[in-house]
């Protein structure tokens, strides 16, 4: 719910409507860890905040949001947002530009995640 009402707000009131929603799809993963919709909304109140920061954050926020979807389609392996949550993020790996002050090793790692183009699209397939 709070991530739909920071989708319909001013962009500068968005950011918290997406704190909100992580701190309570935290607080659900914390009390029933075996629920997948916990984990599927950390991931996108994750990614959402993603957009709102750079630098390490950003790279961090990235490695939760795959973590989360990945542990949502472990509970529930047909979970179609999850699918959909997976193809967005290979989609921002693809097109992921490194900012010229962040150190080579950022950079090592973050290349070593990356995967195909077509990696992308097979996921949102799954996701329909």
């Amino acid at each position: 719910m709070y991530i739909d009402l920071g989708e319909e707000t001013e962009a500068e009131e968005r950011s918290q409507y997406y704190y909100t929603a992580e701190k309570w799809s935290r607080k659900t993963v914390s009390v029933c860890p075996d629920e997948p919709n916990g984990h599927f909304f950390v991931a996108v109140a994750s990614g959402k905040l993603a957009l709102y920061e750079g630098g390490k954050r950003k790279v961090n926020r990235s490695k939760e949001v795959k973590a989360e979807a990945d542990k949502t389609l472990e509970l529930e392996p047909n979970h179609h947002g999850a699918y959909h949550v997976l193809g967005r993020w290979h989609r921002e790996i693809a097109s992921f530009k490194l900012d010229p002050q962040s150190s080579g090793k950022t950079h090592l790692r973050w290349c070593a995640t990356r995967r195909h183009p077509q990696s992308c699209d097979r996921k949102f397939q799954k996701s329909d």
